[in-house]
């Protein structure tokens, strides 16, 4: 998934089955790499830098407070740009 970043939204993640890895920092130079548990719910606070890594197929369940403000993305494999209130709202209204 994306490295990145929200500046409002705080989300839980949980490792339903498979194995992860949650990359989790203040700063791209000080990411921990936390070996996810099964199960286990893994929360993300506002400005707090994340990316999730499957290591093997797996599920992961992502519950969050309503997805305001915008989504930061630093590194993308899909090279897609920001994610804004305004984006969000265009695509859905498109579905």
């Amino acid at each position: 998934m994306s490295l990145q970043y929200h500046d409002q939204k705080e989300e839980t993640i949980l490792l339903f089955s498979g194995a992860g890895k949650l990359h989790i920092g203040d700063s791209v130079e000080s990411l921990e790499v936390i070996e996810m548990t099964e199960h286990h719910g893994y929360t993300i606070k506002p400005m707090q830098i994340h990316r999730l890594e499957a290591v093997t197929d797996c599920i992961f369940v992502e519950v969050s407070a309503p997805e305001t403000g915008t989504t930061f993305r630093l590194q993308d494999g899909h090279n897609r740009p920001h994610e804004t209130e305004q984006s969000r709202k265009k695509e859905r209204s498109q579905e």
